[in-house]
């Protein structure tokens, strides 16, 4: 018997506690043999090809491609491995959700919507391979050679090429200029993305023009629940800006642009 993806997704899905190549054999009485489990474990790559082999033939036959209303929505996760030794895949990055510095694999992902189909289409997992000398401390460390922005567009860009979508959805850390212009100029779709509270806008085209830019969280013409026409930097054409307020579990309260 051969170890499988699916074979080894049920074993990950039953196992109690740890999974091992030894414990999943004897999980199969042994008719998988530990060693073809290791073997079979170090020949799979987890990448965008793979996540769109799996994809592509369930996507197709439930939309088509001419269909473009479809929504991509771009993810940036951190999968914690606080015990594990520190390697090329296994490192430190930063989780803004948590304002610090965790260890663990990250990753980036695309998730193809279409009424109520949910698929990922796309997977990168962020990998520090590229020696650089800390200026600060002069100690060698480690760095991806492409920045998660730089993947996303990458990603993006050949999305297009795999699934009809007109909208893409993000929160902050994907809403830079560069990624604007990408999704709106030279590939023609809708943008919704969340903006920091520090970005900075201007009123009109003519404050734009003259370089006059206001905090977005100091714009007392942006009321909650209401939209906005405004300019960002390095974008020419105009955008939508809404302000949404609302209150956390403990009481207090959110804001979201």
């Amino acid at each position: 018997m051969d170890c499988t993806l699916s074979k080894y997704t049920d074993f990950l899905l039953s196992v109690p506690k740890y999974a091992t190549a030894t414990s999943m054999s004897a999980a199969y009485d042994y008719r998988i043999s530990h060693d073809k489990i290791s073997r079979w474990l170090k020949s799979s790559y987890l990448d965008s090809a793979a996540i769109w082999k799996q994809a592509k033939k369930f996507i197709r036959s439930q939309v088509k491609y001419s269909d473009q209303q479809g929504v991509i929505s771009v993810d940036d996760s951190i999968v914690e491995k606080a015990h594990t030794d520190e390697n090329a895949l296994i490192n430190y990055h930063w989780d803004h959700s948590l304002q610090r510095h965790v260890k663990g694999i990250n990753f980036i992902s695309l998730l193809f919507s279409h009424d109520k189909l949910d698929v990922p289409i796309q997977v990168r997992l962020v990998e520090k391979t590229e020696a650089y000398t800390d200026k600060k401390t002069g100690k060698t460390k480690y760095r991806s050679p492409l920045s998660k922005n730089e993947h996303f567009r990458q990603m993006l860009g050949a999305a297009k090429q795999q699934v009809g979508f007109n909208y893409v959805l993000g929160d902050s850390w994907f809403s830079s200029a560069e990624n604007i212009n990408l999704i709106t100029n030279k590939l023609g779709k809708h943008a919704i993305l969340a903006l920091k509270s520090s970005r900075t806008i201007a009123l009109s085209d003519k404050e734009r023009k003259n370089g006059e830019f206001h905090r977005i969280d100091q714009v007392d013409q942006l009321e909650a629940g209401k939209v906005l026409k405004v300019y960002l930097r390095s974008i020419a054409q105009a955008v939508l800006v809404t302000k949404q307020v609302f209150t956390n579990k403990d009481g207090s309260q959110g804001i979201l642009y």
